[in-house]
C-alpha cells in the first residue's frame, strides 16, 4: 500500500513539474513587444488608423500596455495553457480581466471579459457582451 501512494505522489509532481514546464515555455512564447492590429471592445470596432500605436510588451510575467511610445499602465499576467482554450488573466491595483488567448506563429489573439461575466470561451466580442477582442502581431524590431 505504501508503495502505491509513493509511486501516486511521485506522479502527480511529474505532472505538476509538466504543467509548470508547459505553462514557462508556452509564456516565454508570449514574451515580447506586440503591435495592435485590430480592435473590438463590446460590438463596436475600433478604427485602423488609430491601431498602429498601441502596443504591449510581456516579459517576466508583466505585461505593459503602451501607447505612442509611452507605458500607459503596466500588471502582472498569469497564463494556463492547459485550458481550452488556453486562458490569461491580468491584474494591476485598479483592475483585473479574466480572458483566453491564441497564439499563431507572430499572431496573438486575446479576448478579455469583465470578472463578473466570467472567462470568455470563444473569440467573439459581440455587443451587450462586455468583451475585448485583439488582434496583435509580434515586433520583430
Amino acid at each position: 500500500m505504501r508503495m502505491i501512494v509513493i509511486q501516486v505522489v511521485l506522479f502527480a509532481m511529474a505532472l505538476t513539474s509538466y504543467s509548470q514546464e508547459a505553462a514557462k515555455k508556452d509564456g516565454d512564447e508570449l514574451e515580447g513587444k506586440w503591435i495592435l492590429m485590430s480592435f473590438t471592445a463590446d460590438g463596436s470596432p475600433e478604427a485602423k488608423e488609430t491601431l498602429s500605436k498601441d502596443f504591449i510588451r510581456i516579459k517576466d510575467g508583466i505585461v505593459e500596455f503602451g501607447h505612442g511610445g509611452v507605458i500607459v499602465f503596466e500588471a502582472k499576467v498569469k497564463t494556463d495553457p492547459k485550458q481550452k482554450p488556453k486562458s490569461i488573466d491580468y491584474a494591476d491595483i485598479a483592475d483585473s480581466r479574466v480572458g483566453i488567448y491564441e497564439l499563431e506563429g507572430d499572431t496573438l489573439k486575446l479576448c478579455f471579459a469583465e470578472p463578473e461575466k466570467g472567462r470568455p470561451t470563444d473569440f467573439t466580442a459581440e455587443k451587450g457582451s462586455m468583451r475585448t477582442l485583439t488582434v496583435w502581431k509580434r515586433d520583430k524590431r
